[in-house]
């Protein structure tokens, strides 16, 4: 129960659905039978279509490149693009500096920066005050993140790099 599935998307929001089928399929087959395999599809499923949304919609270029990587004690879905960089940092006044990036009525999803990496992550939201106008475009980061184990952003000139882990102990 190993291996690595690479793929390419041309970021045309027609074809989310039967992208996500082709990914998930090919995530099933190397989970080859794990016990937490029905757990994991799910939780993939609502990753996998969020970053292909995030593709369609903020990308700005005409392919992305997604890699499913499962290793004996995680699986790790990735999405690489050349497009614009999702520039969180420059918002952080010092590292570790916590900044809320999307909240709806249940929970708050906050962004560290450790190094040149962003670090996600949730708080269950006690103020229930969120307006619902206001939210912002990061719905689909603050779902990858409920969904993820770990959910982290990092731009190597010139790619973005989301990565998503879920672990299989």
């Amino acid at each position: 129960m190993q291996g690595v599935e690479t793929f390419e998307f041309d970021n045309q929001a027609s074809n989310i659905g039967a992208f996500t089928r082709q990914m998930l399929g090919r995530m099933e087959i190397l989970l080859d039978g794990h016990p937490r395999t029905r757990a994991v599809m799910l939780r993939s499923k609502f990753i996998i279509a969020e970053l292909l949304n995030n593709a369609v919609k903020h990308s700005g270029t005409e392919l992305t490149q997604f890699i499913i990587k499962v290793e004996p004690s995680c699986v790790s879905i990735s999405k690489r693009d050349k497009g614009r960089p999702f520039n969180l940092i420059e918002h952080v006044q010092a590292p570790k500096d916590q900044i809320v990036v999307s909240a709806d009525a249940m929970h708050l999803l906050y962004a560290v920066v450790k190094e040149d990496t962003v670090h996600f992550f949730c708080k269950e939201n006690f103020t229930l005050k969120v307006d619902a106008t206001e939210l912002s475009e990061h719905m689909g980061l603050l779902i990858i993140t409920k969904a993820a184990d770990e959910f982290i952003y990092r731009f190597e000139h010139p790619e973005n790099i989301f990565c998503a882990q879920l672990d299989l102990s």
